[in-house]
């Protein structure tokens, strides 16, 4: 029987496997022109990953969070008031939430 290992991230990229797996994204002809502004967008997003940051922007939890969240990333508030709506969450539960 084969045992899976958890638990353990994955390795770190290196930098030239982050740089392909980047550029992969701007990969059509019609980006070449942006060339250099590509390479600074990945210089940044490079040293952001080597630091691990991950949540940059974050504000406080409303009531209706679990208590051990207390942060919230705002990059995915859309998508929670997306699935509260969907879900049928009521307009108070919402305001408590803190997003929509």
């Amino acid at each position: 029987m084969i045992e899976i290992r958890k638990g353990q991230a994955p390795a770190p990229l290196e930098r030239e496997v982050f740089s392909i797996r980047f550029r992969d994204a701007y990969f059509d002809p019609l980006f070449r022109v942006e060339d250099q502004s590509i390479a600074r967008l990945e210089e940044i997003a490079w040293q952001i990953y080597q630091v691990g940051r991950k949540a940059p922007i974050t504000q406080k939890a409303g009531p209706a969070m679990p208590t051990r969240i207390t942060n919230c990333q705002l990059n995915g508030l859309p998508r929670n008031c997306a699935l509260m709506k969907r879900s049928g969450v009521g307009l108070m539960q919402k305001a408590r939430h803190g997003c929509c």
